[in-house]
């Protein structure tokens, strides 16, 4: 599968070998480009990580592709949903689907986190970050649960699993997190929403220009 990617990937033509559209839009794009001088990359994917958008293209097929679905799944995946059974394994796959997460040591291939199903709460929910700090609070074994999802998916926030600082953490922070797949499913904060005081959710697009010096 990848040697295939690899063998069909486009080599990009170099500016003297573009007629005069394409050295159009490349100007174009550099001008673009420029406006965003204290923007930078947030998410880190040294390695990529499989998305479950494109799982669900693949699920939705009528009929299995071995090919993608051994590619989509690690074999623990497979054997849980009886993969063998296509209409079974849709089924099941549409029941678990937020506690699938990409697993570097399966080279990004999606893996069930039964450690999220227990506590009824996937890592990407908004409620998860608020759940997490609840079973902190409660003490015992949902606690030490949750300080280790809190490990995994919000590796940015404290070190430590204390309630209180967390709790902090979560007001100061809320509205420039967000969580990301393709960063292998873990929470960031947004940097320039926080600089700015703008919520990542409404900090998209040519909003995240830098204005003209006045």
């Amino acid at each position: 599968m990848e040697d295939a990617v690899e063998q069909n990937r486009v080599r990009l033509n170099l500016p003297e070998e573009m007629n005069e559209r394409g050295r159009a839009l490349l100007a174009n794009a550099i001008v673009y480009i420029a406006s965003f001088p204290e923007d930078r990359p947030i998410t880190h994917a040294p390695q990529r990580a499989l998305l479950r958008v494109g799982a669900d293209r693949v699920m939705a097929k009528q009929a299995a592709d071995k090919n993608y679905v051994e590619w989509y799944f690690t074999p623990s995946v497979r054997q849980s949903g009886h993969a063998e059974d296509w209409p079974a394994f849709q089924a099941w796959y549409k029941q678990h689907r937020d506690y699938l997460v990409a697993d570097r040591e399966h080279q990004g291939s999606l893996v069930l986190d039964k450690d999220a199903m227990s506590l009824e709460c996937p890592a990407h929910r908004p409620a998860f970050i608020p759940a997490m700090i609840t079973a902190l609070r409660e003490g015992g074994d949902k606690a030490n649960l949750a300080a280790k999802l809190l490990r995994r998916y919000a590796p940015v926030g404290p070190k430590e699993p204390n309630p209180e600082a967390w709790q902090a953490w979560w007001e100061e922070n809320r509205p420039y997190v967000f969580f990301s797949e393709s960063g292998w499913y873990q929470w960031y904060i947004d940097p320039l929403a926080k600089k700015r005081g703008v919520a990542t959710a409404e900090l998209r697009g040519t909003a995240r220009a830098t204005p003209p010096s006045k």
